[in-house]
């Protein structure tokens, strides 16, 4: 897999399973297979970062297929990651574990600090723009 010299258009870029595309600088989604929940189907979507410190986070990761690692791997290493197949596969990286309601409140401030323009959520559509609105709608339960 080769990396995109340029991101995408936000929003118009059809992403395909398996194969990540670069929607910014830095920022890459990877479609994963339609997932079914007790008779309810959703699409998957990994997100990959890259930090400040030149490593990456993988967040919501989709199946790891040979050819998905070896794009990944050739970004550089993974710090911080979340799902048993890709903790297996970079052991030295952090599991997240964002939903713990006593530490969602303040990340969830965190992000809004952000102020950020896009949003990609694992499941469903993703947000080119307005980002602060739509997460200030959807973390509403917390109370941010």
């Amino acid at each position: 897999m080769k990396r995109s010299a340029e991101p995408a258009p936000a929003a118009r870029q059809e992403c395909r399973h398996d194969t990540p595309v670069q929607v910014g600088e830095d920022l890459w989604l990877v479609d994963g297979p339609v997932a079914d929940f007790y008779r309810l189907t959703y699409p998957t979507r990994a997100v990959i970062v890259r930090l400040p410190d030149g490593g990456f986070w993988v967040w919501s990761p989709v199946p790891l297929t040979d050819a998905l690692r070896a794009f990944v791997d050739g970004l550089g290493p993974v710090h911080h990651l979340y799902l048993a197949q890709w903790q297996r596969a970079w052991p030295d990286a952090h599991s997240d574990d964002f939903l713990r309601r006593r530490r969602a409140r303040a990340r969830v401030r965190q992000m809004l600090a952000w102020r950020p323009e896009k949003v990609i959520m694992a499941h469903g559509v993703w947000r080119a723009d307005n980002g602060t609105a739509y997460l200030r709608q959807v973390f509403s339960w917390l109370g941010v």
